[in-house]
């Protein structure tokens, strides 16, 4: 087997601690049987979506509709379009830093991708999951439930956040996330190997 800079080594290990599967990897003086899975590489952010500027809240890319507003559906398929999903925010960190990023501005009325396929005031993140109610909200206050069944989101007040079930064919502003590629275990370990059987 090829010579490994130890700290890649370490690295490695660390990332993939509990070690190859045995179906995965035999080795002897080389490394043969290496499931063949591509090798983690990090995406580009689609035309148009910027990444966000705090890579600790999110690492993933946004796109702002701006002045065009649509209705729920058309949104989410707008953002389908390029592999991306209505906005799913996660935590008030991620909610400041992707309004920071994308510059949208307070007492704007943003579609998420939370809506309720059984119109009965239980939510998810289409594309996402995740279920909750307004009750159960991961940041900010809910305003009046409305019966309704999609949710935006809207910067109140310089801290607050509200979170607001309207109907769905309403055209309001939208945001679109886009997933960046992570690398699995499995990745980790294929890079590995390849380093070491390309040596």
């Amino acid at each position: 087997m090829g010579h490994v800079d130890g700290k890649v080594l370490l690295a490695m290990m660390h990332l993939a601690k509990d070690g190859p599967r045995k179906e995965d990897v035999a080795m002897e003086d080389h490394v043969v049987n290496v499931t063949p899975v591509p090798p983690c590489v990090s995406t580009s952010c689609p035309e148009g979506y910027i990444i966000s500027n705090d890579l600790t809240t999110s690492t993933n890319c946004y796109f702002f509709g701006g002045d065009d507003k649509q209705n729920w559906t058309n949104a989410l398929n707008i953002c389908r379009m390029k592999g991306a999903y209505l906005w799913a925010p996660n935590t008030v960190a991620e909610a400041f830093a992707v309004k920071n990023t994308t510059g949208f501005g307070k007492h704007e009325d943003i579609w998420t991708g939370l809506y309720s396929p059984t119109s009965d005031e239980n939510f998810e993140f289409v594309d996402v999951g995740g279920a909750l109610t307004l009750d159960t909200l991961p940041f900010g206050e809910r305003d009046q439930i409305d019966n309704e069944d999609c949710v935006e989101l809207e910067l109140k007040t310089s801290h607050n956040w509200n979170w607001d079930d309207d109907p769905c064919d309403r055209p309001q502003q939208y945001m679109c996330e886009f997933p960046m590629k992570t690398c699995t275990q499995k990745d980790m370990w294929y890079i590995w190997l390849s380093l070491c059987s390309n040596e």
